[in-house]
């Protein structure tokens, strides 16, 4: 599969990245400013957590086209339909440069 988040895999190789609806809450009550990548069969509840999180500011949501098995199938998992990455990592910026 040809992605243009292709780079979530290395990502994860380098344990650079939050995966799952859990560990992605727990990191953003605790780190510093973050990108959030979303598949897009996530859950209402969830996604209404996470613009609440960004809302004030320290979160930016990247709403993808890709499906949670799609996005788990970069990442080497079953299924993900949540990401999230320190945007001082070298990984979130090229994350950002792909979104724009």
């Amino acid at each position: 599969m040809t992605n243009k988040f292709n780079c979530l895999g290395l990502a994860k190789k380098a344990n650079a990245v939050y995966i799952g609806q859990d560990i992605v809450l727990r990191a953003l009550k605790n780190a510093c400013e973050m990108y959030v990548l979303v598949s897009n069969d996530i859950s209402q509840t969830l996604l209404r957590k996470i613009q609440a999180k960004a809302l004030k500011g320290k979160v930016s949501i990247i709403y993808t086209d890709l499906s949670r098995s799609e996005i788990g199938s970069l990442l080497g998992m079953r299924s993900s339909c949540i990401v999230a990455i320190e945007k001082h990592n070298a990984f979130a910026e090229k994350i950002k440069e792909i979104n724009v």
